[in-house]
């Protein structure tokens, strides 16, 4: 069982361009995880679709935990002339990690920069700002999962059912339209 890594990259990037972002950075966790590989392609798709080409990096990533990728990452394109409008984390640890380094740097979330994560962690609520983000359906996620074991014990000769579950973009208070 899976969820739509891809759609949920796409969503999450959809959203940054069209509050007018173009100059987005994605930071994701080792590049090796298919999850990520998704939310990146994803990502990509919402950026061709908008007539932007992969200029640059777009993506930064590393081998942190993801807390700590978020702040080194962040901290990285802080140094940039000029530094992102937006960033797109790929997960919700990762983005609370930008936005703890943004603090330290001054800007503000979203006037300086907006952020987005994914997952939709308890956390991201409770951030100040509340953290946008690309939601899994977690409780979803655990109902199918009981469900097809229970299929596989009852029925162990069939082939085991291949399910993607939908994500959902949760617009919150870290991101807003660029006002350049």
């Amino acid at each position: 069982m899976l969820v739509n890594n891809d759609q949920g990259g796409y969503d999450g990037m959809m959203h940054l361009l069209k509050l007018g972002h173009r100059h987005v950075r994605v930071i994701g966790a080792p590049t090796y995880s298919i999850a990520m590989q998704q939310r990146i392609a994803g990502a990509r798709r919402a950026l061709r679709e908008f007539g932007i080409h992969d200029h640059d990096p777009i993506i930064v990533s590393g081998t942190l935990p993801q807390y700590e990728m978020g702040m080194a990452a962040a901290n990285h394109l802080f140094d940039e002339s000029p530094h992102p409008t937006a960033i797109f984390a790929l997960t919700d640890v990762t983005a609370v990690g930008v936005m703890h380094a943004a603090a330290q740097r001054g800007l503000s979330v979203p006037a300086a920069l907006s952020v987005i994560g994914f997952d939709d962690i308890p956390l991201a609520g409770f951030m100040l700002p509340s953290l946008t983000t690309v939601a899994q359906p977690i409780r979803a996620m655990g109902q199918e999962a009981a469900r097809l074991v229970l299929e596989q014990i009852e029925y162990p000769d069939f082939e085991p059912e291949h399910v993607v579950l939908p994500t959902h973009l949760v617009v919150r208070d870290s991101t807003r339209a660029y006002t350049g």
